[in-house]
């Protein structure tokens, strides 16, 4: 009688065993109605166990229907539980979550910027509504662009009407033709964008309406523009406008950062002269 029970119970235990190693066992799987041979039975990227703890959907690889997978989303820091974050509307750079946490670790930014200083992580909301991660722009093996500007501010305007494609605005054909490189790197892809606006035309802090505006004037597709909503002397966080434009004393100021989010060289007002041989 001995050896007959323990047939059973090793027969009990294969039973129930997790024969896919994916933290369920079969009873459970039978439960959820997962294959009990495959870790991952929607091909998602995320075992089934994961998925059940997290209130995802074993048995579908975009639970929330939005168009971008499970795994993809827990990857790239976006919510696979809500259909209204799948992603960046603008296509701007996604970079995943762990690479980004390690851009960040690997040393903090300065109290202002500066050459040779990390940009801050900072998450600004884009002309589609959308929260964006700067540090989506790193490791991407590409120069990265911050450009802030105000609305109200001519310079900006005739900078961004140039990146938008007209040659005229800038004047001088020389000085038109020496800036060519910016324009030439964004629409090539090999050159990073992003323009951040701290203030409306009244002054007062931008909202994401002055960066819908703001696209619609200039709509460069290829350039994200973000509001940075705290706007001058904004509480909480430094804003843009206190971490570089009351240091250099200029709108626009441009920041060239290299993968590392790391401030490589500055340009103030248009005077890309800096900036332009390092591209």
């Amino acid at each position: 009688m001995r050896v007959a029970w323990l047939v059973v119970a090793a027969l009990t235990v294969a039973c129930n065993s997790d024969a896919d190693g994916d933290g369920l066992d079969a009873a459970a799987e039978k439960a959820l109605g997962t294959d009990p041979k495959l870790a991952d039975t929607d091909g998602d990227g995320i075992d089934d166990a994961k998925e059940a703890d997290s209130s995802t959907d074993p048995l579908l690889a975009d639970t929330d229907k939005d168009g971008m997978s499970d795994g993809d989303e827990v990857l790239y820091g976006f919510d696979p539980l809500d259909e209204k974050s799948d992603g960046y509307k603008g296509g701007w750079p996604m970079q995943e979550v762990a690479v980004k946490d390690g851009v960040e670790a690997n040393g903090k930014p300065g109290s202002d910027v500066g050459i040779g200083k990390r940009f801050p992580r900072w998450r600004f909301t884009d002309n589609f509504g959308d929260e964006v991660d700067l540090y989506d722009y790193s490791a991407q093996g590409k120069k990265i662009i911050i450009d802030v500007s105000a609305q109200w501010c001519p310079p900006c305007q005739a900078m961004a009407a140039f990146m938008d494609g007209d040659d005229e605005v800038m004047g001088d054909a020389a000085f038109t033709q020496s800036l060519m490189p910016l324009r030439d790197g964004v629409e090539s892809g090999d050159l990073l964008w992003v323009t951040v606006l701290p203030e409306q035309n009244n002054g007062s802090a931008a909202t994401v309406k002055t960066a819908k505006q703001w696209h619609q004037a200039y709509p460069t597709k290829e350039i994200a523009v973000l509001a940075d909503t705290a706007g001058p002397g904004g509480s909480g966080p430094k804003s843009a406008e206190d971490y570089v434009v009351r240091v250099t004393g200029a709108w626009p100021t441009f920041m060239l950062l290299n993968e590392n989010m790391t401030v490589v060289e500055m340009a103030v007002g248009l005077d890309f002269s800096t900036i332009t041989p390092k591209l």
